[in-house]
């Protein structure tokens, strides 16, 4: 279980549509994160339940997208 709050200076914007529970495999996130190593922001997006979770940066040349499966709660 993980609890996001804006308290942290590395995240600049936090926003909160509705609260959702969804479970994600966290060594597949960490095996993104290392391709976004010299980027400034890191967008991440997920719902509820079925919604995959998206990771998402941009650098001069592409844009790139990660899609993440929710695992069973």
């Amino acid at each position: 279980s993980v609890n996001v709050s804006k308290a942290n200076d590395a995240i600049e914007i936090f926003k909160v549509d509705n609260e959702c529970i969804s479970k994600f495999n966290l060594s597949y996130i960490l095996s993104f994160l290392k391709t976004a190593t010299s980027v400034e922001y890191i967008d991440i997006s997920f719902g509820n339940k079925d919604t995959p979770l998206k990771l998402e940066y941009s650098s001069d040349k592409a844009t790139i997208r990660f899609y993440l499966a929710p695992m069973e709660i």
